[in-house]
């Protein structure tokens, strides 16, 4: 038998790394001769790079220390580096809700500037490729923050160059371009939603509200976005206000096509490609994934709806889910060729008695499974 298990992370219990090792550590106590090998996975939110760099002998480094999600913060400027003069940003370090907390949330005063600290420190560095992550983030300002840090500048109505951010968008009336703009490097931004930049399904009117923003606030960031995708079209000719994806990170997606030049490319698709996945999976009897919770906007390009879109459908391949709990019914399940469903709460625990014992339960969960293949 041969198992691959590849788990993103549960988030606030167990990581994705630490699932797949517990996994085949256990399966290597049952059953001795079964291979077993770990793949974590991630969809381009946070902790990716690391996964990244734990699967691709990616080397985790920093610039030294880079302006936080307000200007008042800093912290290490990390990325990770990869062979071939390639490296992966994750913009959750620099520019991510998780720093602000629960009180300190900045809807208005936040920016991304520190993430392209870290951008431009690479082009500076001579490398060729450049993965962008931009799950949890705790800004609203179409990536002109990251710009700016970039070398682009910013001009209000009197002439001044400022560093724009979720609540000063409107101010800007000239954007420039830096002189080695055609020269910079490929750069790619994984995403892992549909949504345009502005609009009912937006950055602002979606993703607002979870960064702290209030409905005067989230108009003001709307209204600035579509200032912001004018001048977009206008002065760059570049039109993405309406696009998929270009509303990610809080309109981060939009910011990055219009002016670095990146293309938006779908998160889990893109890390199964890069873990070169097809072949990790041949000759696999099970292929096992796995969140914290799931549900059906598991399947909407996180990393379950990933794996069942691209492997449910192939018959030599059994598709196994065990998650930390499970709101989909075995109908639905099996419809995403799901052929089996684990879940590691348990029926009489609460929420939080089932966080408290996390690892027992998913143990408990794969020792569930473990009955299912050898029944």
């Amino acid at each position: 038998m041969r198992l691959v298990f590849a788990f993103d992370s549960f988030k606030g219990t167990i990581d994705a790394r630490d699932l797949c090792e517990i996994a085949v550590k256990k399966f290597a106590e049952w059953e001795p001769t079964w291979e077993c090998i770990p793949m974590p996975l991630a969809d381009g939110g946070e902790n990716t790079a690391e996964i990244i760099a734990g699967n691709l002998q990616g080397k985790i480094s920093s610039m030294g220390q880079v302006q936080g999600p307000v200007k008042a913060m800093s912290c290490e400027g990390h990325y990770v580096e990869l062979p071939g003069k390639r490296a992966v940003v994750e913009m959750a370090h620099c520019s991510g809700l998780a720093q602000l907390g629960l009180e300190g949330k900045e809807p208005l005063n936040s920016n991304t500037f520190g993430t392209g600290q870290v951008l431009r420190y690479l082009i500076d560095q001579g490398f060729e490729e450049i993965l962008l992550t931009l799950g949890g983030s705790a800004t609203n300002d179409g990536g002109t923050g990251a710009a700016a840090a970039m070398g682009w500048k910013f001009i209000n109505n009197h002439g001044d160059e400022f560093v724009p951010n979720g609540g000063t968008l409107l101010n800007i009336v000239d954007i420039i371009a830096p002189q080695d703009f055609d020269s910079w490097p490929k750069i790619s931004a994984l995403c892992d939603v549909q949504n345009p930049m502005t609009g009912a399904q937006g950055a602002a009117y979606i993703f607002g509200p979870q960064k702290g923003a209030n409905k005067d606030q989230i108009l003001l960031i709307d209204e600035g976005l579509k200032h912001l995708a004018k001048l977009f079209s206008a002065q760059l000719s570049k039109d993405v206000e309406d696009l998929p994806g270009t509303g990610a990170a809080g309109a981060f997606g939009g910011g990055a096509m219009a002016m670095m030049n990146a293309d938006l490319v779908p998160g889990i698709e893109t890390i199964l490609d890069w873990f070169k996945a097809d072949e990790v999976l041949q000759a696999a009897d099970y292929l096992i994934t796995g969140e914290g919770c799931l549900d059906m906007t598991s399947f909407g390009g996180k990393v379950v709806g990933g794996v069942s879109q691209r492997y449910g459908a192939k018959s030599e391949l059994g598709l196994a889910a065990i998650a930390g709990a499970v709101k989909i019914n075995a109908d639905f399940a099996k419809q995403k060729g799901l052929s089996y469903v684990g879940e590691c709460r348990k029926a009489d625990q609460s929420e939080v008695d089932a966080f408290s014992n996390a690892k027992q339960n998913y143990i408990d969960a794969l020792e569930e499974f473990y009955r299912f293949l050898k029944s």
